[in-house]
């Protein structure tokens, strides 16, 4: 609930593909809990929006927020990328509680 307030507040999203290199900041995530974790690490700069962008992910996006509609227990945001920020860089998954690397395909 209080993500949702905050997102709607502030009207602004980023979008962050994290790279092999944050595995350790991301496992802070998600032992201190995601705002928690992300306001302690130095790894990331305001993107011009001023939604929080990771220094060196494989993908940022900069987004303004133009809609949320609820959907059941579900609120689905709609927003406009700003500005896009690319690097070649492996990316992580996260999913199950594990990281898995993702291995460019060939």
């Amino acid at each position: 609930a209080s993500l949702c307030r905050e997102l709607s507040e502030s009207g602004v999203v980023a979008v962050n593909f994290v790279a092999q290199e944050h595995h350790e900041m991301v496992r802070s995530f998600v032992e201190a809990g995601a705002a928690e974790g992300f306001a302690r690490s130095a790894c990331w700069r305001r993107g011009t929006t001023g939604a929080p962008l990771l220094n060196k992910s494989g993908v940022s996006m900069d987004c303004t927020l133009i809609q949320s509609q609820r959907q059941g227990a579900n609120i689905v945001y709609t927003a406009q990328v700003q500005t896009l920020h690319a690097a070649d860089a492996e990316g992580l998954l996260y999913r199950g509680g594990l990281l898995r690397r993702l291995e460019s395909g060939a």
